[in-house]
């Protein structure tokens, strides 16, 4: 796009979740005849090395109190909080967790259950997302 002042407008339109983070940042160099411009970004990463353990490993649903807790996360930007929830075994999306506990700044909490999946031994399965003070998260 043309300016009044004869100057033209460059736009570099990146889609959203289309880059990934890591530690080295993202550099864009825009060059016009003998003239250039950088501008170097750094893509926030998500909490890693963690994981969720939930004790005990069986129960009787509606009745065991379940503890859930979040251990060895990492991330520099902090602090981190944690989101608990199940996967609905009946659910037409293999990525739907159902909630237990909105995010929170606690790495662990205590809930009872519903039944598991029959035709997988009665298997619930529990995760957790780990978020970064600038929301980034991991599941």
């Amino acid at each position: 796009t043309s300016l009044p002042n004869g100057n033209h407008l460059v736009k570099l339109i990146i889609p959203a979740n289309s880059l990934i983070g890591r530690s080295m940042p993202y550099t864009f160099v825009l060059s016009s005849g003998q003239s250039s411009s950088m501008v170097s970004v750094k893509v926030n990463e998500p909490p890693s090395s963690g994981k969720l353990i939930v004790s005990p490993r069986n129960g009787t649903e509606l009745d065991t109190i379940f503890s859930f807790t979040a251990v060895q996360w990492y991330d520099v930007d902090l602090p981190l909080s944690y989101q608990f929830g199940y996967f609905k075994w009946n659910s037409k999306s293999t990525s739907e967790m159902e909630v237990l506990r909105l995010r929170s700044e606690s790495s662990y909490d205590y809930r009872i259950l519903p039944a598991g999946n029959p035709s997988s031994n009665n298997e619930l399965k529990c995760g957790l997302l780990a978020y970064d003070s600038l929301l980034a998260s991991s599941l």
